[in-house]
């Protein structure tokens, strides 16, 4: 009885020294945020990397996901995906936290993408010294569509062609994959292993004429590639792109490798089809993507 009457009061100590550490951790995440809620950002993030070195349970987890979240509220992407990245490779984050992390870092790259996509291409192009003098051209015709004129053309390899084509949108779907696997065989059939730790894809149905054409515009986190399946030499895909000059973009910051425009994927002559492909996994080739890197091998 003596025993079980001690054991009992231990238990009950041990509750309150812990509710009263609860509440405490509490306090100071409350406060943290109602410096962010002040516009306080500075004070904010500081009072949020305290909490994050320290051993709060899951408030210090909490802590760095709401630093996360300030810095996307400043515009300091960069930064937020560098953070978000470092909590989905902590093993030790509370796992629930760490899932939402990897679905809010998927669903702000896909909603914040750029509306001048092809205007940021051709100024790539054109800030990159290392492409030859065709670049001017492609630019006045840029400004040329820009100023107005948007049935203007411009060189195409022995011809001319419309700069831009206006299309009809008819569908589109996002999503992502974890520790995404595929295969790429190049024009001479020999084949890529290619995997990567995060997936994120935004696919797109436009008509163009009679037919339906499904696109796709992929982002992978630590893409790398393999000659042999069971990727004994694996090397990562860094800067050297043999396609389209600046389609395919790498950060090296984020370890992100990211077509700037949809790229495409296949042709449908019905509408029913090409929808149902758009959300099935399983349809994604990846082929256009993968000759933007690889070129002919």
């Amino acid at each position: 009885m003596v025993a079980a009457l001690t054991a009992a009061v231990s238990f009950e100590a041990i509750k309150a020294w812990y509710t009263k550490k609860l509440q405490t951790w509490s306090d100071s995440y409350a406060y943290a945020l109602s410096l962010q809620n002040q516009g306080k950002y500075d004070e904010s993030i500081d009072t949020f990397d305290y909490i994050a070195g320290k051993d709060y349970d899951i408030f210090s987890d909490l802590a760095k996901m709401q630093k996360a979240n300030i810095l996307l509220e400043q515009k300091k992407n960069d930064e937020a995906f560098k953070l978000m990245n470092e909590i989905i490779e902590d093993k030790s984050f509370n796992p629930q936290l760490r899932d939402t992390t990897i679905l809010k870092l998927a669903s702000y790259k896909l909603d914040n993408a750029p509306a001048e996509e092809i205007e940021e291409l051709i100024i790539a192009i054109r800030n990159n010294k290392s492409i030859g003098n065709d670049v001017d051209g492609l630019y006045a015709v840029l400004t040329e569509f820009k100023s107005g004129n948007k049935n203007c053309e411009h060189p195409v390899e022995y011809g001319s062609s419309r700069f831009l084509t206006p299309v009809r949108l008819i569908g589109k779907s996002e999503h992502y994959e974890k520790s995404y696997k595929w295969k790429h065989v190049n024009i001479w059939h020999y084949p890529y292993y290619m995997r990567a730790k995060v997936a994120m894809f935004r696919q797109i149905i436009i008509k163009d004429g009679k037919d339906y054409i499904r696109a796709i515009k992929p982002e992978f986190e630590f893409l790398e590639y393999a000659l042999d399946e069971a990727f004994r030499y694996s090397d990562k895909v860094g800067v050297m792109f043999w396609g389209f000059p600046e389609m395919i973009r790498y950060n090296d910051d984020t370890k992100t490798t990211s077509s700037r425009l949809y790229v495409f994927e296949k042709r449908y002559t019905d509408k029913l089809s090409a929808c149902a492909d758009l959300n099935m996994k399983d349809k994604i080739e990846l082929q256009s993507f993968c000759d933007e890197i690889f070129g002919d091998g």
